[in-house]
């Protein structure tokens, strides 16, 4: 059953498997349907994708990072290849193990959590992730059919990371979100903070993308736009990790 819904002064038509952003929709031009995801934590069986040109991960495919979560992930991708034209991927700070450095500094903090009851081999973990079956940006560039489109899967703050971020990118996917854009959570006094980065919204207030594609906050699952960009917070699970949302639709004249 399909239903349009005002969301954030946006057209947004639900429906059983993904809600579509029908402002981007112009039939009287070729466009690329994209479907995003971010957030699946393990949970991606069940989600049912709807067929399009391109799909889009956002991070945070896995909970812990273990090999075994990442070969699952691998596992399911491969399946759903049929149904798109192109595949992306980016890493999120719970796809630890895809960064050597990063997973072994994330278990200094979470020790029994991210190093496992075994060390985990990285070269591996990655090799699983990074291949000639789809497009995995970190921190890098890929265009398709004139669409640019750049990804880096930081969350921390860093100039340095979001300088890298072209002049020319049609398309920006993120783990995180920008400061004050579908990125409120509650703290221990259940009042609502932003937790964005705001080096990363300036750099965006500078490249001024289409689109930004992000997830990581979970409670904010959402289609805003503000000037000429449309963010979109693709988080699939909630903040009790269960896969509550659907896909995000969007279409992106070529």
């Amino acid at each position: 059953m399909e239903q349009v819904q005002k969301e954030n002064n946006l057209n947004i038509q639900q429906n059983d498997k993904y809600n579509e952003i029908i402002d981007t929709k112009n039939e009287n031009q070729k466009q690329l349907k994209f479907v995003v995801i971010s957030d699946t934590h393990c949970q991606h069986e069940f989600i049912d994708l709807p067929q399009g040109d391109v799909l889009i991960h956002c991070g945070d495919f896995s909970y812990t990072g273990e090999k075994e979560e990442l070969q699952n992930f691998h596992e399911w991708l491969l399946k759903q290849k049929n149904k798109f034209k192109y595949v992306i991927i980016i890493a999120g700070n719970h796809d630890c193990t895809i960064d050597e450095e990063y997973y072994l500094n994330r278990g200094k903090i979470y020790p029994k959590k991210f190093l496992h009851t075994s060390r985990q081999n990285c070269y591996d973990c990655k090799a699983l992730i990074a291949n000639e079956n789809w497009i995995y940006l970190e921190d890098d560039f890929v265009e398709i059919e004139g669409i640019k489109i750049y990804g880096s899967p930081w969350t921390p703050e860093s100039e340095k990371i979001w300088n890298k971020i072209p002049d020319n990118t049609d398309i920006l996917i993120t783990h995180g979100p920008p400061k004050y854009i579908l990125d409120k959570i509650k703290n221990f006094k259940e009042q609502e903070i932003n937790v964005g980065c705001q080096i990363l919204k300036q750099q965006i207030d500078r490249v001024q993308p289409k689109f930004h594609l992000f997830g990581h906050i979970h409670d904010t699952y959402g289609v805003e736009k503000e000037k000429n960009t449309f963010f979109v917070n693709a988080s699939i699970c909630d903040e009790e990790y269960k896969p509550i949302n659907k896909p995000v639709v969007f279409y992106y004249s070529i």
